[in-house]
């Protein structure tokens, strides 16, 4: 069987990138349009010693914002605020990428978690186009900002007391 060059570098990557990498080097649309949302806030690649409530905002959707198990995870009405700086403490910052020797900000937020399915749009009697999403309102969502041992920022907010029963269920995608 002849396999002709091309062929053999997409197959390449396709194995050595993720599945979002493959999309934009074959040419096709972004991870958001099987879903009918928008794509993903991109990373941010700053690397200052201190961290903005911007930067922060920033650094939280696009370490929230992903695929995973068939749905893309959106986030919408971010507001955050930051504490003042400490020292990580082993026994409450946890996160296994946590520089130690690095700033830890305490953060607090309320935004609203999006997850949406893929489209489909069968016939008019079956489809979920414009209502293949539930929204979790996160309305106390508290948590950390911290330098990672790569020297990256990461942020991580998470609403204890929100349950499935605040959820709105069958919603449009956030935009």
């Amino acid at each position: 069987m002849h396999v002709c060059p091309r062929q053999s570098i997409l197959v390449a990557l396709f194995f050595l990138t993720p599945l979002g990498g493959l999309q934009r080097i074959a040419g096709a649309q972004g991870v958001g349009t099987p879903y009918g949302t928008r794509e993903p806030v991109p990373c941010p690649t700053d690397k200052s010693s201190t961290l903005s409530v911007d930067q922060a905002q920033k650094v939280f959707e696009c370490g929230a914002e992903i695929v995973a198990g068939g749905y893309i995870y959106l986030i919408k009405d971010l507001k955050m605020q930051l504490g003042a700086p400490r020292q990580s403490n082993p026994g409450s910052d946890t996160y296994h990428d946590l520089d130690p020797n690095g700033p830890v900000y305490p953060a607090r937020g309320t935004f609203t978690r999006y997850q949406c399915s893929r489209v489909f749009n069968i016939d008019a009697d079956h489809t979920n186009v414009g209502k293949n999403c539930n929204a979790y309102p996160q309305p106390r969502a508290e948590g950390i900002c911290y330098r990672t041992t790569f020297g990256d920022w990461a942020c991580k907010l998470f609403d204890r007391v929100t349950d499935s029963t605040t959820a709105t269920m069958h919603v449009p995608p956030p935009q």
